[in-house]
């Protein structure tokens, strides 16, 4: 856990005053400052979200008490859940400026309930959903208006995932996402989708027992 000092040097490098790092943990100044002086011990839950803090902002705290900018141009997520993961940063990417998500090659069929939960968490937030799906396939947990059908030969089955600035690269092979933080390239990528979603059209039907708005 970081120490005190960590805190208050992290505050710094941020531009932050107590009152602004109380608002983004919702904590209290006066407890972030006790923090900092060490005249008290913290939970790891009250902890935890001071990290999250900074580590949302660019900061990350490092052992021997130090902490660096974090360089968010190429990140992995790897293990038994890296889409979730990336549903995630998308939440936390989109959460205060809202915006659009554009899915490449999907498949709402193999969408297990913890996914499908992720994203009905991110349209609630007034997140919008546009879907490139396969020439085909009729299970659209969505409405049908935010699909268009790939041609077979054009589809395969490594998801891409487009919000903000970042462009997120699911390799299902290896269980594996690669996400990259470059508006250049996320610029061409959105263009890209926008070239197949004008080309393409919308699937009639849905054959999925259960849909949401």
């Amino acid at each position: 856990m970081p120490t005190g000092k960590q805190v208050r040097a992290a505050r710094v490098l941020a531009g932050w005053d107590a009152e602004h790092l109380a608002k983004k943990t919702k904590l209290t100044a006066v407890t972030i400052l006790k923090i900092e002086r060490e005249e008290a011990t913290a939970r790891p839950a009250t902890m935890e979200k001071i990290i999250k803090a900074f580590f949302e902002n660019g900061i990350e705290f490092l052992d021997n008490e130090g902490l660096r900018r974090r360089n968010d141009m190429l990140r992995v997520f790897e293990g038994k859940t890296p889409y979730l993961d990336v549903l995630d940063d998308v939440f936390l990417t989109l959460r205060e400026t809202g915006g659009e998500v554009l899915f490449s090659f999907v498949c709402n069929k193999l969408s297990p309930p913890e996914v499908i939960e992720s994203q009905i968490r991110l349209r609630r937030l007034g997140i919008k959903f546009r879907s490139l799906i396969e020439e085909g396939d009729a299970y659209c947990l969505y409405p049908l208006n935010e699909y268009r059908a790939v041609p077979k030969q054009f589809f395969h089955h490594n998801i891409l995932v487009i919000y903000g600035d970042k462009v997120a690269l699911f390799l299902s092979k290896d269980k594996r996402a690669i996400i990259i933080r470059d508006s250049e390239f996320v610029e061409t990528q959105r263009k890209m989708f926008e070239i197949a979603w004008n080309n393409y059209t919308a699937p009639t039907k849905t054959t999925a027992p259960k849909t949401y708005g």
